[in-house]
């Protein structure tokens, strides 16, 4: 069953839910909130999804693709993230640019390497915000 990552900009909340499953919004008269929905990718025990530019009006345009695999698929960028693998549930926040993809790694191996990596293209900079199932 396919999962979403959902991420209310008025009220900066992240939930995960299933395809069938919804979340409650309630709102002031006149008030607004936007919803940011983004699906959950899958790699072995990981689960992954890129929410966007944080500070941005429409900061999940700004994700334009995103990919995640085992660490020995994206070979060096494992080894530069190989820092990043402590476990635990996190939402991940850095910094971004446009001039070189964003790698995050996730799901510590047993010799403590990531076992797996995202490698994303953004457009914009600002406060990038992901799920990650793993640290």
């Amino acid at each position: 069953q396919q999962q979403y990552a959902l991420y209310r900009f008025g009220t900066e909340e992240l939930a995960v839910v299933p395809d069938s499953g919804s979340i409650s919004v309630a709102l002031a008269p006149s008030g607004s909130d936007l919803v940011w929905v983004s699906p959950l990718q899958v790699c072995g025990a990981v689960t992954f999804a890129p929410i966007g530019l944080v500070d941005m009006f429409n900061g999940g345009g700004a994700v334009t693709s995103c990919q995640l695999a085992p660490a020995h698929v994206h070979g060096q960028a494992a080894a530069a993230a190989n820092g990043n693998s402590n476990a635990g549930s996190v939402v991940a926040s850095s910094r971004a640019s446009s001039s070189s993809p964003v790698v995050a790694a996730g799901s510590a191996a047993a010799n403590g390497s990531p076992a797996a990596v995202a490698a994303m293209q953004l457009k914009g900079c600002g406060r990038f915000l992901a799920y990650s199932s793993d640290r």
